[in-house]
């Protein structure tokens, strides 16, 4: 998330807000059975609705999720963010593992509207300003 709460998603026109993301966006994906990078279109947005969210604390940074959205953890592979636990590493756009040295569950009164997208070929793409790796299923 950025200063103001924001998630924020790596396109290939800098860090976009999620819910500003529309169908023919290009952002950054990978393929997660060869590696290989490179920038995709988007073809569908969705806006849903929950009442639990999921604060995933690694490096500086605050990632805001549901409890079901994919993560890549390095050694596991695709996990759901309700299912990250604090010492597991989530992979990055560079290669690297970030550890994640917090998990909390915030559960709330009222529903809140979140977004995803979904992205052509591989499914994938990069959230946060340290650009972790997540599927666009959830």
């Amino acid at each position: 998330m950025d200063k103001r709460g924001n998630i924020l998603i790596k396109t290939d026109d800098g860090y976009k807000e999620i819910k500003d993301i529309e169908v023919g966006d290009l952002v950054y994906s990978e393929d997660p059975l060869t590696g290989e990078k490179g920038l995709k279109r988007v073809t569908n947005v969705f806006v849903n609705e929950t009442s639990v969210i999921v604060r995933i604390y690694a490096g500086d940074e605050e990632i805001e999720t549901t409890p079901t959205h994919p993560f890549w953890v390095i050694e596991k592979g695709w996990v759901a963010a309700g299912d990250i636990e604090a010492g597991d590493k989530v992979y990055l756009y560079s290669g690297e593992g970030r550890e994640v040295k917090e998990v909390r569950f915030e559960y709330l009164d009222t529903p809140i509207k979140v977004y995803n997208f979904e992205v052509e070929d591989w499914h994938t793409y990069f959230v946060s300003e340290q650009d972790v790796f997540v599927h666009n299923s959830c």
